[in-house]
């Protein structure tokens, strides 16, 4: 998620996921392009004399169809070609050598066996002038038709089944955490109040997905919000728009102080040092009230004053925990987590 709009009253999320369109994408024009690839090929030769014959080469594809003769004095014979792939497969196919061009005759085989004798048969009947005709016959329209569509299947899937735009923005004005997800088939669109969300942080993936995460809302329910649906990479940058996001709802909205009922007869501080002169005032007043303190704890942390402000949050979740509110005992917990990480 990017931060596109961050203000005291309003912070604005956008998310993309490019890694995802950029895989996917390729994958269907890939899979698009192998389709019309296939090719239908007759090589045929009829012995004239046993001195001379005649050779044709016809291809076609779903697209165009040609054929050409071939002089069979140019014709240097058939061999088979062996291909290996990265991951230690090897096929083999057969291959007529002229003097201008090798042209395949057979599609890729695992058999060598099999592709020997079809070069065998070309070679045989251009040494042996008794043999009266040579037919050789490949079609793999088919099959490349099969693979290209799986391809196809595969990135067209991944488009409409996995990429999406999401875009989040938390209004403390009016209250709530609108978030839109917006995929190749349609947009599904979330309302939450806003005073629901106690904190986020990044959930990370398992496995070979370890690198990748995405950043999920705790709700003061216990449940969880997901703010995209898949994992990405860039951790480091999601666990600070995380922080962000858990500052941000931690934070008193521009309006209000820390207590509603102080509300009338203070002002809002406007410079942090206003504010830990107002925080520490109303603890003189009330020095076991955890708001006040988590409150305190968040301006010395955004002031980069990490004793103070361990000591005002340990003092936060302490009060936290004994008035049973085990969500702002979380919420404060991750921020001490953060002071620990630097």
């Amino acid at each position: 998620m990017q931060i596109v709009e961050q203000t005291s009253g309003r912070l604005k999320l956008r998310d993309r996921g490019w890694s995802l369109w950029l895989t996917f994408f390729p994958i269907a024009l890939l899979g698009l392009g192998i389709m019309p690839l296939g090719r239908h090929t007759i090589f045929s030769c009829q012995r004239v004399s046993t001195l001379s014959a005649q050779c044709t080469l016809e291809e076609s594809n779903f697209l165009v169809s040609t054929r050409r003769p071939i002089p069979p004095s140019s014709i240097h014979g058939a061999v088979v070609k062996r291909r290996s792939s990265g991951r230690g497969s090897v096929r083999y196919s057969v291959i007529l050598r002229t003097k201008s061009q090798s042209i395949t005759l057979s599609s890729r085989s695992s058999s060598w066996s099999r592709q020997e004798a079809i070069a065998n048969r070309v070679n045989a009947f251009f040494m042996d002038n008794t043999q009266p005709s040579l037919y050789v016959e490949n079609d793999d329209r088919v099959a490349m038709l099969f693979i290209g569509g799986i391809t196809a299947a595969m990135g067209i899937g991944g488009l409409l089944g996995l990429c999406e735009i999401n875009h989040a923005t938390l209004d403390k004005a009016s209250g709530k955490l609108h978030h839109i997800r917006q995929g190749a088939i349609g947009q599904k669109e979330s309302v939450l109040p806003l005073h629901q969300v106690a904190y986020a942080d990044v959930e990370q993936g398992t496995g070979k997905s370890r690198s990748t995460g995405r950043i999920v809302l705790h709700l003061k329910s216990g449940d969880r919000f997901p703010m995209t649906r898949n994992l990405y990479p860039g951790l480091r940058h999601k666990e600070k728009v995380a922080r962000s996001i858990s500052e941000f709802v931690a934070a008193p909205a521009p309006e209000t102080v820390i207590k509603p009922e102080r509300a009338k007869s203070s002002p809002v501080p406007s410079t942090p040092e206003a504010a830990i002169a107002h925080y520490q005032q109303a603890l003189q007043t009330d020095p076991d009230d955890a708001e006040t303190h988590y409150r305190l704890g968040m301006v010395f942390y955004k002031q980069h004053n990490a004793q103070a402000a361990a000591n005002h949050l340990q003092r936060a979740r302490e009060l936290f925990a004994a008035k049973h509110e085990s969500h702002r005992v979380l919420q404060v917990q991750d921020m001490l987590w953060r002071l620990e990480q630097g």
